[in-house]
């Protein structure tokens, strides 16, 4: 016919895909589960979060009684760090220490280089602390890092962690370190057999659990010297990290919590 058009085609609705009846199923028996996960984890949260307040209820009111000193008791809110010198800014390990910084300003820090560290134990050990220090080759950096690290939070209290530990919370977020909790000591975990001196090693001033490491290293240290082993000749052996660690590291320290009784 003159002048027609075709018709155009009638669009059709846009089909909504289904799931298949067996899927809708599936679904359907999750929900309860899901359901039942939800509610543990809420009952959880509430009796945890009920418990770290009662706790802190606890010990704000024998503080308030005058029969707990929580000042005495706390760790203190300081951290402190050693390397060899100050890292540069710009390096991954500046980076590091400047964003552990950035992440606790309510925690006062102190870096200490190996002249400080020196100095620091030049200044305040005398005796057989200061004479097993000054005996470490300076090259053996991490055996004398150990024993300052014992003799500063000893003295000082506070936390130590290494300056290439990657700290993704808040230390003030932490129910572990709330002074009001109550908690004396915070070690983590270096592996399933020794504890964790290097990083997360938090104690309050003069605790009797480092006053026990202490004793402990400085006798391995008078060990190794009645055998007439030299530090300079430790560094020469094929695997001297594992001296380091049994003699002032990690498995010194697990070894006298776990073995070593505690002064009241």
């Amino acid at each position: 016919m003159e002048g027609s058009l075709p018709r155009p085609a009638r669009s059709r609705p846009l089909e909504q895909p289904t799931a298949p009846p067996a899927r809708r199923r599936d679904d359907a028996r999750r929900l309860p589960l899901v359901l039942s996960l939800l509610a543990v984890l809420a009952i959880t949260f509430v009796l945890t979060e009920n418990r770290r307040i009662e706790r802190r209820s606890h010990f704000e009111e024998k503080t308030r009684r005058g029969t707990d000193d929580l000042r005495e008791r706390r760790i203190p809110p300081v951290i402190w760090q050693t390397w060899r010198s100050r890292p540069d800014p710009a390096t991954p390990l500046g980076r590091q220490v400047r964003l552990l910084k950035a992440r606790n300003p309510s925690h006062q820090y102190h870096f200490v280089d190996d002249k400080a560290q020196a100095t620091f134990m030049r200044t305040n050990m005398t005796g057989a602390v200061a004479d097993a220090y000054f005996s470490i080759d300076p090259e053996n950096g991490a055996a004398r890092a150990d024993l300052w690290r014992y003799m500063v939070v000893l003295k000082e209290g506070g936390l130590y962690a290494d300056s290439d530990v990657l700290v993704t919370e808040p230390f003030a977020e932490w129910d572990a370190l709330d002074p009001a909790m109550g908690c004396e000591v915070v070690i983590g975990l270096e592996n399933d057999f020794h504890l964790c001196q290097w990083a997360i090693f938090s104690l309050r001033p003069h605790h009797p659990l480092l006053d026990n490491v202490v004793s402990f290293v400085l006798r391995r240290i008078m060990e190794g010297s009645r055998k007439s082993l030299k530090w300079t000749e430790l560094l020469r052996l094929d695997e001297p990290v594992h001296f380091v660690h049994e003699y002032t590291g990690p498995k010194a320290v697990s070894y006298t919590h776990l073995t070593l009784p505690t002064k009241a």
